[in-house]
């Protein structure tokens, strides 16, 4: 199988041909050198900042129960068709890539769609 779209050497970006699968590389400001990538059958998530990620956490119903240096837990209650969520928000990692997005996603029982 080979690359599609690999433009990363062209603009000066980073490479991702060592991805399994293949990457395609998108680069959005090339004097910046910021490039998001798409593996190839995997949905982008969006790039979220902590703030960001806290007013969907209280518009879900979400409670900050606690805080360990930058490790933020917030907390929904189980509800009559839910469980238990609690989500870790981490500051010093803000803004969020499309992994911790996801994580993220994951921990609070919401679809992608919902978050």
């Amino acid at each position: 199988m080979g690359y599609i779209g690999t433009t990363a050497n062209l603009l000066n970006c980073q490479s991702f041909d060592t991805l399994d699968p293949p990457a395609k590389i998108t680069c959005i400001v090339p004097a910046l050198s910021l490039c998001f990538f798409k593996a190839m059958g995997h949905k982008k998530y969006p790039i979220l900042k902590a703030s960001e990620v806290r007013n969907i956490l209280v518009a879900k119903g979400f409670i900050k129960k606690s805080q360990t240096g930058s490790h933020e837990q917030w907390e929904r209650d189980a509800g009559a068709n839910r469980p238990r969520a609690v989500v870790t928000v981490d500051d010093n990692e803000s803004p969020f890539d499309e992994y911790i997005t996801k994580s993220m996603i994951r921990q609070s029982g919401l679809t992608r769609d919902e978050f």
